[in-house]
């Protein structure tokens, strides 16, 4: 399951003064057409993940994985070691997902 949380503060407090200060219809400097585009591209990473987590496990057993929307681009048995190879690969932690392939159920404790 995908969960997106976004905060939306529709004014910013002005430094002198209880008046406030539009965004001009930006969040964290973002349009809303950038969010949508940017949720959508997670979206469909995340069905590509879906769609062939049974070979990623095989082939990646207890690695984490990075995809784009159609292809793994990294694989590593850290998140460190992972990280460095998007870093050497010039791409950012935004331009994919990552996920675990965790190859043993486990019990969570809170």
């Amino acid at each position: 399951m995908l969960l997106y949380w976004l905060r939306i503060d529709q004014t910013v407090p002005h430094s002198m003064g209880n008046q406030g200060t539009s965004m001009s219809g930006k969040i964290c400097g973002l349009s809303t057409e950038e969010i949508l585009d940017s949720i959508t591209a997670a979206e469909k990473r995340y069905d590509y993940l879906d769609s062939r987590r049974e070979e990623l496990l095989e082939k990646y057993p207890d690695q984490f994985v990075a995809v784009t929307e159609n292809d793994v681009v990294a694989t590593a048995r850290t998140m460190k070691k992972l990280l460095s190879e998007l870093k050497r690969k010039g791409l950012e932690t935004n331009d994919v997902s990552i996920e675990f392939m965790l190859t043993e159920d486990f019990d969570w404790v809170l």
